[in-house]
């Protein structure tokens, strides 16, 4: 029997190699190009080398509370005090295991008002995200829920009877063919839901695509990905069915202390009519100026969804103490136009930590017109290691929002004082809060139901935790809204 040489196997396997390489391409070429939806990237891509493993970082806690509030009812006159029972859970964590990928952030908790001025509800925000699988085995599967509060008319008070819940959910599976080192093809599809807890605007989306990344150099890949997202109505007389298809080209990079992330594409849809386009554009900078600073600024423009746009509200700065900086979503089925620029700084010394967030979004809708909005956002937080296990924090949040078609105002105002104190597992914290909103309306918003209004409020609690996974540290260092900069995974992030 006749043997092939050394050199002839390696050019077979070249061969192959090439071959394969191009048969991904075509498979590229072939998919139809799709809407980058939400503007999100895939549940893919989360690196182009081996999956590094790692312990569990941060804590999920259980956390019961009770405060007292001095304006229950948001009213401008008659104001009602009340107490207010919380228990729900607190989470910063994440952890990386040879099969199985958890993130959580967010605090949701159930409310009751103890002299019943509102029935018993859920409050707050959480984002979870489960990966089986990692970006160099050919199968992956994630699970992401997403809650976040929403509000059908964004110029009332925000009280249990006006706010719900907005769920978020998605699932679905990953194909990853690995090339090699420095180039992968991923194939991905999965179905998302949002549920609105009032609103009749339940929605389904099906969603699939393709990634293919190349590693340019040891710290920066350059990523095509095509999507088609295909969005159907509960009730097709509130909402257009409606398919998204985009194209779109990411470059990341992490160098010493600068972390970029720019991407640009074109989406199509045809929500209710014909279809148009439009630009999708992301620009993500972060520096660390000092060992104890960093800078950093988003520049985004492209449609998205009521669910895209809670989702991506995680990278913002919240306080998961008050819900600080949680401003009620706009309850829409209808997919927006969504203009957003950011910038942040933040410094960590030994004991003190600063950090001071800006932002101006401007958002157009394409139902419900008379909410297309302006929004700008200032967000200021310090604080005060006093001891090992004692913290003192102080925060500041302003808002200021327009809403040009109804010619109508609504500033809030929160300002937020805590002294957190840490018992191993157990953790305790005090805080008194202040909370003012001013508002104007036009005659047009008269006319339409839409009367919003202004009122103060005061409120002082108490919260318990209980570290259930990790450990909440009382000394936990500020982060800018994309966490800190370091060498990270690199590719398009859903």
């Amino acid at each position: 029997m006749r043997r092939s040489s050394p050199s002839r196997l390696n050019s077979r396997v070249s061969r192959r190699r090439d071959v394969t390489r191009r048969v991904g391409l075509l498979v590229i070429t072939l998919v139809p190009a799709g809407e980058v939806h939400a503007q999100e990237a895939p549940l893919v891509l989360q690196g182009t080398g081996p999956s590094r493993i790692s312990p569990q970082h941060g804590y999920f806690d259980l956390v019961a509370g009770v405060a007292y509030t001095d304006n229950a009812l948001l009213v401008p006159s008659g104001a009602t005090s009340t107490g207010i029972g919380t228990v729900g859970v607190d989470a910063d964590y994440q952890r990386r295991g040879p099969n199985l990928d958890l993130q959580a952030r967010g605090n949701v908790a159930w409310q009751e008002y103890l002299d019943n001025a509102f029935p018993g509800s859920v409050f707050g925000r959480f984002d979870g995200t489960a990966t089986w699988g990692h970006s160099m085995d050919l199968f992956q599967w994630t699970v992401r829920e997403t809650l976040d509060e929403g509000i059908a008319n964004p110029l009332a008070a925000p009280t249990p009877n006006e706010i719900e819940t907005i769920n978020y959910f998605t699932t679905g599976p990953t194909l990853n063919f690995n090339f090699n080192a420095d180039e992968r093809l991923s194939l991905y599809g999965s179905y998302s839901r949002t549920s609105f807890q009032k609103s009749p605007f339940d929605y389904r989306t099906y969603d699939w695509g393709s990634v293919f990344a190349h590693r340019l150099a040891a710290f920066s890949t350059l990523s095509l990905q095509i999507n088609v997202a295909q969005t159907k109505f509960d009730r097709p007389d509130l909402g257009s069915d409606y398919t998204d298809r985009s194209a779109q080209v990411f470059y990341t990079a992490t160098v010493a202390r600068t972390r970029v992330l720019a991407s640009a594409g074109y989406t199509i849809e045809n929500y209710g009519g014909p279809s148009s386009g439009g630009r999708v554009l992301d620009v993500e900078l972060s520096r660390r100026i000092s060992p104890s600073s960093s800078v950093y600024m988003r520049a985004h423009d492209g449609f998205t969804t009521i669910g895209g746009l809670i989702r991506s509200g995680f990278g913002t700065s919240v306080s998961t103490e008050t819900n600080i900086g949680a401003v009620p979503r706009t309850a829409s089925p209808a997919p927006l136009e969504h203009r957003l620029a950011t910038l942040g700084w933040t410094f960590n010394g030994h004991r003190t930590s600063l950090s001071l967030v800006g932002s101006f979004a401007r958002q157009i809708y394409l139902q419900h017109t008379s909410f297309d909005s302006t929004v700008k956002t200032v967000t200021g937080t310090a604080q005060r290691r006093l001891r090992p296990t004692v913290l003192l924090r102080l925060q500041a949040y302003r808002t200021d929002t327009r809403y040009g078609s109804l010619d109508a105002t609504v500033s809030n105002t929160v300002f937020n004082v805590s002294l957190l104190k840490q018992f191993r597992k157990v953790g305790m914290s005090v805080f008194a809060q202040r909370t003012q909103q001013s508002s104007a309306f036009s005659a047009t918003a008269a006319s339409l139901g839409l009367l919003t209004r202004s009122y103060d409020e005061n409120r002082i609690g108490l919260n318990v935790s209980y570290d259930l996974l990790g450990q909440r540290s009382a000394g936990t260092a500020l982060e800018l809204p994309n966490g800190p900069i370091g060498p990270t995974d690199v590719g398009p992030r859903r």
